[in-house]
């Protein structure tokens, strides 16, 4: 098999969405600067013999704390650095283990804020919206979720983790884009029933 066979097969398996987000975390972590450092001095040994250059570039990776895709991939406590980085970019969602799968919840305390004390809408109201925006743009994602929202809470269903992590992570980019959420939330034409809630 080759690298690239090998990179697929470790995306198919982990989930796209999943595996290209390691590109986001690498940035956060790696900063652009900090990475044409490394490779600036990398390229300044290339000539060295094979087992001194080997040692030396294990120091510059050390020296500017580069972190690879390799080392996500392979190196489990890498993975798991990147995994906690992952699940928290989900907030404000959260993901429950319950008995039929897991579950997605966005409390009300999390709703759209109009101003300190009022809201935009309730769990329903969320629940039409996010239905609405994943059907519309998400195939592989309208056919997984089951919803179950009440007023306080928007809630969501799908049997895997990874299913959730998928849905998690398209919906808090929407959520996260607030000038978008309130576009689609005061959308009155399709979501008449939203109003703004005294808290």
């Amino acid at each position: 098999m080759s690298v690239l066979q090998e990179y697929e097969s470790v995306r198919s398996s982990m989930g796209y969405r999943k595996f290209d987000a390691i590109s986001n975390y690498l940035e956060e972590k790696c900063p652009k600067e900090v990475v044409d450092k490394y490779y600036e001095e990398m390229n300044s040994i290339l000539d060295l013999p094979f087992c001194e250059f080997v040692e030396k570039g294990l120091e510059l990776k050390k020296k500017y704390k580069i972190i690879l895709l390799n080392d996500i991939i392979f190196k489990e406590e890498e993975f798991q650095k990147f995994n906690n980085w992952y699940n928290k970019s989900f907030k404000p969602f959260e993901i429950f283990a319950c008995e039929n799968g897991y579950a997605i919840c966005l409390d009300q305390d999390d709703y759209i804020k109009k101003s300190k004390k009022s809201i935009l809408g309730n769990g329903h109201d969320y629940e039409r919206v996010f239905k609405d925006y994943i059907n519309s743009n998400f195939n592989d994602l309208k056919s997984i979720i089951k919803y179950d929202s009440k007023n306080s809470i928007f809630c969501a269903y799908c049997e895997t983790l990874k299913q959730a992590e998928d849905v998690c992570y398209e919906l808090s980019k929407l959520y996260k884009d607030k000038d978008k959420m309130i576009e689609l939330i005061t959308n009155k034409e399709k979501y008449n029933s939203i109003q703004e809630i005294k808290i």
